[in-house]
């Protein structure tokens, strides 16, 4: 690798989903979902390149179309049910890497599934990133359904788990929106323990898995 370059996005986008068919390019409040995340990427002014890594020709035209680079189709076994998100990562980077002849230093995996997520949400987290020096960041929002609650259904009874959870302290979760790593961090996975967290509100935090979820993100944008 001849230059270094400093941040590239990478939007995970497979063709097949079981539970909600399509719903990368599917149509959400007349755009396609995965429209809201590449312009989200575009339009932050520290991210340097906005790739997405498809199995998907359709998903790949549409994503040029809207500025993102997709020089290359995620192979089949990267794309399925049980790959990893974090393989289908590194292929992703190592591709683009390989193909523009440039070493990344920072890596975002960016949801196209987080439609609320925005540029101004991306600067700050990558400035706070950047400033902390640390090897990886997530976003995370609070979380009303609490741990406390958890349970199981063993012949039609409920049992709870009994979790020994401190209830005045305040409990968080992955929102998903994007996922910061130092590109050399990235490369051993055991050492990501414990990453900065950079919170986001609910909203923002809306993740689009099913029908339910899409409806749900739809009314939201019509109606907020």
């Amino acid at each position: 690798m001849s230059k270094s370059a400093k941040t590239i996005a990478i939007i995970l986008a497979r063709g097949n989903s079981e539970r909600l068919p399509g719903k990368n390019i599917k149509l959400l409040n007349g755009k396609p979902m995965i429209q809201y995340t590449i312009e989200a990427g575009l339009a932050c002014k520290e991210i340097d390149s906005v790739v997405v890594s498809t199995d998907s020709e359709e998903i790949q035209k549409i994503s040029v179309e809207l500025g993102a680079k997709a020089p290359f189709l995620r192979p089949k076994n990267l794309a399925s049910a049980s790959a990893t998100s974090y393989d289908a990562l590194i292929h992703a980077v190592d591709a683009i890497e390989r193909i523009e002849n440039k070493v990344f230093q920072t890596v975002i995996l960016l949801q196209p599934t987080s439609p609320f997520t925005t540029s101004k949400m991306l600067d700050d987290a990558i400035t706070i990133f950047n400033n902390e020096s640390v090897d990886n960041l997530i976003s995370v929002c609070k979380t009303n359904k609490k741990v406390q609650w958890f349970g199981r259904i063993e012949e039609n009874h409920f049992h709870n788990l009994n979790l020994e959870v401190d209830q005045k302290i305040k409990q968080f979760i992955p929102s998903g929106n994007f996922y910061i790593y130092n590109r050399k961090a990235l490369k051993t996975p055991k050492n990501l323990k414990s990453p900065y967290a950079y919170e986001v509100d609910l909203l923002s935090a809306v993740d689009i898995d099913e029908d339910i979820d899409f409806k749900f993100a739809e009314f939201l944008m019509q109606n907020i």
